[in-house]
């Protein structure tokens, strides 16, 4: 889980770097990324014998998710704008900081 907690604070810290305001949106959304990003780390730590079909299947479901949920960043209406880049950020980190939760060779 201490992939996707990092993944939840980089994005909160690019919020405000942005100087994006953080509304209960950005929180739902967040909460969102959580679930998601954990089922990434469980399925790369799990899938460890089949390492390169299963880093395919977290990505091709990394670029799913940021494609659906990622287009409400676009979005002219506030709530759905903040929803949509809580997800953005926090996904895009969650995948690339999934590796971190495998396990290491003895």
């Amino acid at each position: 889980m201490a992939p996707v907690l990092a993944a939840e604070l980089l994005s909160a810290a690019l919020f405000g770097y942005s100087g994006e305001p953080l509304t209960i949106f950005a929180i739902g959304g967040w909460l969102l990324t959580l679930g998601i990003g954990v089922n990434y780390a469980i399925f790369l730590r799990e899938g460890i014998e089949r390492r390169g079909a299963t880093t395919i299947a977290v990505l091709l479901s990394a670029a799913t998710t940021l494609l659906a949920w990622g287009l409400l960043a676009t979005s002219s209406v506030a709530a759905l704008r903040q929803f949509g880049l809580a997800l953005v950020t926090g996904i895009s980190i969650a995948v690339l900081l999934a590796p971190l939760a495998l396990r290491k060779p003895a």
